[in-house]
């Protein structure tokens, strides 16, 4: 595509904001149409390329990185692979693909029935995060979970803080004056957060926020990023260089020496899983990079002498071979703590006419809880699940959610996905009310899958 193309995109992709005789919907045309234009120019120039990451230990950073062999048979799997470079696909029965785009923009743009939207004192609260809870506890084999709004966590183990997804601009959108916004603040300001490593599930814009990455680095250039296979580029084009690529089943272990600024050691597991779902930047890559889910293992050797200065320091741990317990190894002394992201997933496909109860459902979870045993702490998506019929197969309703907690054996869940912008057609606080009424139904205790405020921390 050449010169004069590009310019009509940048032309249609700027319209919108600066011509006021176009209706609301108009201008949103135009904005689209001119990003997919523009998308499209890049992509005839550059193309797309992906291909596993070979060597990590190079990356530098405070961190030693080496690949871990505990589930190197599953990397044989190559179901979710599109051959010539075709990208990716979901290779399960409990997928099947449904022409979305379309009804659902006519949905969101001409529907009668609008999401319900709270006035701000009744939507999700957010309370300030209590850092010295965290801090406080950070040389001992506590695992910290803080929801910083929708899918994104502050993952705090001894010796490393993992942040992931971390979209916290204002908008989920390539367009600075369209698109989702945001309904609730962040709890924190970005400089408040120490991140020594960056987990991301997939490129769209409500997971991917570049803009806050960006913005990371730039206060701390060494974060390790951890990315599903052909995302590895679009970080590098913005000038995010310390990247790690990964397939499903691909695993890492890192480990970082304490120090005098970090008086504990780090060893960590990191394990690209699979999840149901799809990719996409634009209106052409649809597919072509992977998505993911994610299983995070910290392990603890809990020190003898810990009265002498309240610290537990990590342990050099053997991360390659599966853990059945959840709370120790064959070790008395060492703790291993498992945390599972779901990053953005659907269980199964509901079509129009069918029953929840009588179609296939994502085998993945229980592939990943017969691999890592069970799991200490969940974070599993709740919300944009409506309309079922175009939704379900990659986004999780409640009921969904709370099946793939019980496929992990997750000993405690924390919600995510839901109350910060509004993606789909349910009701901006419908989510939560019909996670309690399934979890009643299945005589769960309240504290088995937790609904928290922005900012609130989960300890395990």
């Amino acid at each position: 595509m050449d010169d004069g193309w590009l310019r009509v995109a940048r032309l249609l992709s700027n319209i919108g904001p600066h011509t006021f005789a176009l209706t609301r919907r108009q201008k949103v045309f135009c904005g689209v149409a001119g990003v997919g234009l523009v998308a499209a120019v890049s992509a005839s120039a550059i193309g797309v390329e992906y291909s596993p990451n070979s060597v990590a230990a190079s990356l530098g950073g405070p961190f030693t990185v080496s690949a871990d062999s505990s589930v190197a048979e599953l990397r044989n799997d190559r179901r979710h692979w599109i051959g010539g470079g075709g990208g990716f696909a979901n290779p399960w029965p409990s997928f099947k693909d449904v022409p979305f785009a379309v009804p659902f923009a006519k949905l969101m743009l001409f529907g009668d029935k609008k999401p319900k939207v709270p006035i701000a004192a009744d939507r999700v609260r957010a309370q300030h995060i209590n850092w010295d809870r965290i801090r406080k506890d950070a040389n001992y084999d506590k695992m910290h979970l803080t929801w910083l709004s929708h899918a994104a966590f502050l993952l705090s183990v001894p010796g490393a803080n993992i942040l992931l997804d971390p979209c916290l601009s204002d908008r989920c959108s390539p367009l600075s004056w369209a698109g989702p916004s945001r309904i609730v603040n962040p709890p924190c300001k970005l400089e408040e957060l120490d991140v020594d490593v960056c987990v991301i599930s997939h490129n769209h814009y409500d997971h991917l926020d570049l803009d806050v990455m960006k913005k990371l680095v730039e206060k701390k250039k060494d974060i390790l990023f951890f990315v599903p296979m052909g995302n590895k580029k679009l970080l590098v084009d913005a000038g995010i260089s310390n990247v790690i690529e990964c397939d499903w089943w691909d695993s890492y272990k890192l480990h970082k020496p304490a120090s005098q600024d970090s008086p504990v050691e780090s060893n960590v597991q990191i394990t690209c899983t699979p999840s149901q779902h799809f990719s996409s930047r634009t209106l052409w890559d649809k597919n072509k990079t992977l998505w993911s889910s994610w299983h995070i293992q910290s392990t603890v050797n809990q020190d003898d002498n810990e009265d002498d200065d309240n610290t537990n320091i990590l342990a050099e741990a053997n991360l390659n071979e599966p853990i059945s317990s959840t709370s120790a190894t064959s070790n008395p002394n060492t703790i291993t703590k498992k945390f599972f992201f779901g990053g953005d997933t659907g269980y199964r496909t509901v079509l129009q006419g069918d029953s929840e109860d009588d179609v296939a459902t994502c085998p993945a979870f229980r592939e990943i809880h017969s691999h890592f045993g069970d799991t200490d702490l969940a974070a599993l998506p709740i919300g944009a699940y409506a309309p079922r019929h175009l939704l379900s197969n990659v986004h999780c309703s409640p009921r969904d959610a709370i099946d793939i907690h019980h496929d992990l054996h997750a000993k405690k869940s924390v919600a995510m996905h839901w109350g910060t912008f509004v993606l789909s057609r349910e009701d901006v606080m419908e989510p939560p009310r019909l996670l309690r009424q399934e979890m009643e139904k299945r005589g769960m205790r309240e504290e088995e899958f937790v609904v928290v405020d922005i900012g609130e921390t989960v300890t395990v």
